[in-house]
């Protein structure tokens, strides 16, 4: 944990940040998910608690301390998403799965594609004529562990997205 702050301190910016909700259950729930660190601590910050927040509860008096830089990342982040405004790149939580670069076929792929572009059309009826020319039946043309016919139809479906016909 970096900085920390009393519970009732981090109640207090939740309660300023979304007046209009329940910030107790809120910060309670966003502690139990794990989304805001929190930890137990002395029983001066019950003393301070009373400084923060004048009148409190029962339920409001408790002694955990918060980290500072998750809650305000938190209530960025519901604040945010309250307005509708998009995430900063690097928070945006749905990536698209991908294969990491340079680890594809694409470089090899792309001297047969040139080679099929020469055989077809003319010594070849089709794209996937001139595939099977360049990959031979045990499929070593291409690189990969693939079967041949995955390779013949890796190597058309590019050919098809780089030459239109």
């Amino acid at each position: 944990m970096s900085e920390r702050m009393a519970f009732v301190e981090a109640l207090a910016r939740v309660q300023a940040k979304i007046p209009s909700a329940d910030a107790y259950h809120l910060l309670n729930e966003a502690i139990r998910l794990g989304r805001i660190e929190a930890r137990q601590g002395p029983a001066t910050s019950m003393r301070r608690a009373l400084d923060w927040v004048p009148n409190l509860s029962d339920r409001e008096i408790d002694n955990r301390e918060i980290d500072r830089t998750s809650l305000d990342t938190w209530l960025d982040r519901i604040v945010s998403d309250a307005r509708g405004d998009p995430l900063p790149a690097n928070q945006n939580s749905t990536r698209q799965p991908h294969r990491p670069r340079g680890t594809g076929y694409a470089d090899a792929d792309a001297a047969i594609v040139a080679e099929m572009a020469r055989l077809y059309p003319g010594q070849c009826a089709s794209a996937t004529e001139a595939a099977w020319a360049i990959v031979g039946r045990d499929g070593k043309g291409a690189k990969g562990t693939g079967a041949p016919e995955s390779k013949v139809d890796r190597l058309v479906r590019l050919y098809g997205r780089t030459h239109r016909e």
